[in-house]
């Protein structure tokens, strides 16, 4: 599988971030790498199908579970137009595209927290406001 990069950053605590994604249909992957001031590096991804089945969504979490930054990663049907990234206590995030619109037919999204945040799920908003 070839994956090349399509999006990288820094976010707001200054975790340096790279997302690499490539392949065909059926065997496709998608790599978050980060690395925190402390050198803390850390990387997860997902591989397979585009989207899984009848999924339309496909969430991957990342990291060292005890430091360093925790990465989400997702990549949605083109349908998905929101992504919301919602925490164990309800408050959520809007989480924002990478890589442009769309990259090899998919949006894909990334979200960076700390090792402890506590993660309760992700949402993706059809253009018509339905919870998908």
């Amino acid at each position: 599988m070839d994956e090349r990069r399509i999006d990288h950053g820094v976010a707001a605590d200054g975790v340096r971030w790279t997302l690499k994604a490539g392949g065909d249909d059926e065997n496709y992957g998608t790599t978050l790498r980060t690395e925190d001031d402390a050198g803390v590096i850390a990387s997860g991804g997902m591989a397979g199908p585009k989207l899984w089945g009848t999924a339309r969504l496909n969430v991957s979490t990342g990291g060292n579970p005890n430091r360093g930054p925790k990465g989400v990663t997702i990549r949605s049907d083109p349908l998905i137009s929101r992504l919301l990234l919602v925490l164990e206590d309800g408050t959520s995030a809007v989480i924002t595209a990478c890589g442009g619109e769309v990259v090899d037919g998919l949006p894909f999204g990334i979200a960076i927290l700390h090792a402890e945040t506590p993660m309760r799920e992700v949402v993706g908003l059809a253009r018509d406001g339905d919870d998908r």
